[in-house]
């Protein structure tokens, strides 16, 4: 990601300004690709690894233009 230039993405990091956990963060991805903004690929490697690609899905522009939004419930820790 760093030899690409991601991090001066403005999204890089994004869950950590939104306050979003591991949990919640994985819960929107699975939302992302359920609702077709991210498709993913799994292939098995020939050592019996599996791996995960992620891509632009068809509705990723529909997403980014504002034309169809995303909800997810999230749930803040209640501190003392």
């Amino acid at each position: 990601m760093l030899d690409s230039g991601h991090d001066r993405c403005g999204m890089y990091d994004g869950s950590s300004k939104f306050g979003l956990d591991r949990t919640d963060s994985e819960r929107l991805f699975r939302q992302l690709v359920i609702h077709g903004v991210l498709d993913e690929e799994l292939f098995v490697t020939s050592h019996d690894h599996t791996v995960c690609y992620i891509r632009l899905g068809m509705r990723a522009s529909d997403l980014l233009s504002g034309k169809f939004k995303v909800i997810s419930a999230v749930y803040a820790a209640v501190r003392d």
